[in-house]
């Protein structure tokens, strides 16, 4: 990627682009936005918005039908119990893309963050925080599809790049660009059938970004993309310090994590897994400081917090899932205070605090001492939490036992766990956790307790081996 910012294309380009747009010509537009990639050429944002609009919509099911010049265009149909959220202008009828072109839409936005920086268009959706090369929508838009992809830079309607996301942002019905919920409605889904493939694509994104930092690059954001997309509150309102807000992206995390097929029109389940991992190995390389004397740009505790607490409404197989795949460090801090909720166990001091605690000196990520692990583990499920089975806590026992096995290489705690692993005093501990399943009369917990016991105390024998 080069380091000089790149500058628009021509106003002929841009003139072609938007005719093109204005006849419904989509195939060719995208084809001259396509042709045009260079890594001295960012596309307009309008374009750029365009794009992203029309692989979100909902493609056109059969042939599309056009109009003679003077024939009237056909009432839509009346909606009941339905609210509608719209700037009030009317955008006019727009061609329903096809299922080609919505997936060519898809893939030149791929390109283009291959071929710059994404920062460059990124700039062109919402964001919490004033970007560069922002701009709003051009007063004179003429082409349907351009009047209504402009909703991607309303704020009153998509107040971040999560909320075009969202199932029923963009509908087929009537080609309106609206929020449409029923009253009696819950709020949709954060991730709507159609929205998996973009994202892909943002996530791909953020990923290129941090990439390009880790490499050293010149940047035209001062904050990774991804922080741009959540509130910019400071821990203790210092101005320069982590910013403590992640619940969107976490939220998004979790989804993917539990949607099922019928909530993908595109993305496996497998594919939808590993994009919902990605998205908090993102987050959580924003909780590691750059140097030791630095501060993180995202506050880890809060990180944990949002992670433990959705962790709670996991089903086992999910939550197997973030285990094979976030980093140890961070799972160790999460299954630790999950437990403390699932036992009604204080987590004070686990990791000098709820979670542990952001300093200058300490690593952000700290396992926690023997002692102070030894209530939390060894309590029982709280009366107000019956609803836990018993094989839940005997795979999530087992789940944070190892990983924190695996964390310790990591750590600098590690001399005083091997010292503790040598005198048998974490074998006794894992034991201990166990014991209480070893007499269950639940078949399934007994099993999964003797064959978990008998797995993490092999781990951490080998340590000394």
């Amino acid at each position: 990627m080069t380091t000089v910012a790149p500058r628009e294309p021509s106003a002929l380009h841009n003139n072609l682009v938007d005719a093109c747009l204005e006849e419904s010509a989509y195939a060719a537009a995208i084809s001259l936005l396509d042709q045009s990639r260079s890594e001295c050429l960012r596309p307009a944002n309008d374009h750029i918005r365009v794009l992203v609009f029309i692989a979100l919509h909902p493609p056109l099911q059969g042939k599309r039908k056009y109009r003679k010049p003077n024939e009237p265009a056909p009432a839509a149909p009346k909606r009941r119990g339905r609210k509608k959220v719209t700037d009030g202008d009317d955008l006019g009828e727009l061609h329903i893309p096809t299922p080609t072109e919505c997936a060519n839409a898809l893939r030149v936005l791929h390109t283009m963050i291959r071929v710059i920086h994404p920062a460059y268009i990124l700039c062109a959706l919402p964001a919490y925080v004033a970007l560069p090369y922002a701009s709003p929508p051009q007063s004179d838009l003429e082409s349907v599809v351009a009047r209504r992809a402009s909703i991607l830079a309303s704020k009153k309607d998509c107040i971040d790049c999560w909320a075009m996301l969202r199932e029923g942002f963009i509908t087929p019905a009537d080609a309106d660009v609206s929020m449409q919920v029923d009253d009696e409605q819950e709020e949709p889904v954060v991730v709507g059938r159609i929205a998996w493939p973009v994202l892909a694509w943002l996530v791909d994104a953020y990923e290129r970004d941090a990439q390009s930092r880790v490499a050293g690059e010149e940047q035209p954001l001062t904050q990774p993309a991804i922080l741009t997309q959540v509130t910019q509150d400071r821990l203790n309102g210092m101005r320069n310090g982590p910013i403590v807000d992640c619940r969107k992206p976490v939220e998004i995390a979790k989804f993917c994590l539990v949607a099922d097929n019928s909530q993908s029109a595109t993305l496996s389940q497998q594919e939808r897994h590993t994009l919902g991992l990605r998205l908090i190995n993102l987050l959580y390389d924003l909780t590691l400081p750059a140097t030791p004397t630095a501060l993180p740009q995202l506050d880890p505790t809060n990180l944990v917090k949002q992670l433990a607490l959705h962790a709670r409404q996991l089903p086992l197989p999910a939550l197997g899932v973030i285990a094979r795949g976030v980093a140890p460090p961070l799972l160790v801090a999460v299954l630790a205070l999950h437990i403390s909720y699932l036992t009604k166990t204080t987590s004070k001091g686990l990791f000098a605090g709820d979670g542990f605690t952001l300093s200058l000196t300490a690593p952000p990520y700290p396992p926690p001492s023997l002692n102070v692990l030894r209530p939390l583990i060894l309590a029982p499920a709280a009366r107000s939490t019956t609803t836990t089975s018993a094989e839940r806590m005997v795979q999530v026992k087992a789940m944070f036992w190892l990983a924190l096995h695996r964390s310790l290489p990591l750590s600098a705690e590690n001399g005083r766990w091997i010292s503790e692993v040598k005198t048998g005093s974490v074998q006794k501990l894992v034991r201990a956790s166990f014991q209480p399943f070893f007499d269950s009369e639940d078949e399934q917990a007994r099993e999964a307790a003797q064959l978990a016991h008998e797995r993490v105390v092999d781990k951490f024998n080998a340590m000394v081996a």
